[in-house]
């Protein structure tokens, strides 16, 4: 029995099978957003205050539909002054207004220009939950209580993202929308070497397993897999 009750309207598709329900990409963007998770537009995009919004702008004009990337805003401690980071590359890039066309360009394109865009490497592991609340109830819902549940296990483990005393440690934090509501939770999980997972259908329950298994053991759980970067 899950731990949410979502509105009759708005079920939870338990029958079609996940693997193959990943969006299609060739890099994920994640923007750090100073706006609460629970505070964004359907459409986050749209949101002018946003760097977000200037990236979407742009990214029609300056990257290749042969190599699709995702933009996604996500509400998550910062490890730097970096603005985006970048999966599978694994890296955070200093991206503002000023130079967001020429960050499309040049790192979101494989065609373009090498990069001139400050970066470093992202370290430590990522764990991010859809909590678009405005979006689609369901990932509201849900969100907060595996956002708790995988901030609590990972403490007690002592492999939460701490600053000053394990900055390789797991962080999570929240994503935008990401396609599959009807999957909800969705749990994205991300690490160092660039491996990306997408898990579907997740609970509570679920959340010891998916740190023991996946982001320990780096074991897939098929039952909830809906797909990878590798």
């Amino acid at each position: 029995m899950c731990e949410c009750q979502y509105p009759k309207d708005k079920p939870i598709d338990l029958e079609k099978p996940l693997y193959g329900t990943k969006a299609i990409s060739w890099k994920h963007a994640l923007v750090y957003s100073d706006t609460l998770a629970s505070h964004w537009k359907s459409k986050v995009e749209l949101m002018p205050d946003e760097l977000i919004s200037r990236l979407a702008a742009t990214k029609r004009s300056s990257t290749d539909p042969m190599h699709p990337v995702l933009i996604s805003n996500v509400q998550l401690e910062r490890e730097s002054e970096g603005t985006v980071l970048v999966f599978p590359d694994a890296k955070v890039y200093d991206v503002s207004s000023s130079n967001a066309s020429e960050f499309m360009k040049q790192v979101l394109n494989p065609n373009g220009d090498p990069s001139q865009i400050p970066s470093q490497p992202f370290q430590g592991k990522l764990v991010l939950i859809c909590g678009h609340e405005q979006r689609d109830i369901r990932c509201g819902l849900i969100a907060p209580i595996l956002h708790n549940e995988f901030r609590e296990n990972l403490k007690q483990r002592g492999l939460l993202y701490n600053p000053i005393d394990n900055a390789h440690g797991v962080r999570v934090g929240l994503v935008s929308h990401i396609g599959g509501h009807a999957y909800a939770g969705n749990v994205l999980y991300f690490d160092e070497d660039g491996l990306t997972i997408w898990y579907g259908r997740c609970e509570a329950r679920h959340v010891d397993g998916i740190i023991q298994e996946t982001i320990i053991n780096k074991n897939i759980i098929k039952e909830m897999f809906r797909g990878r970067f590798s």
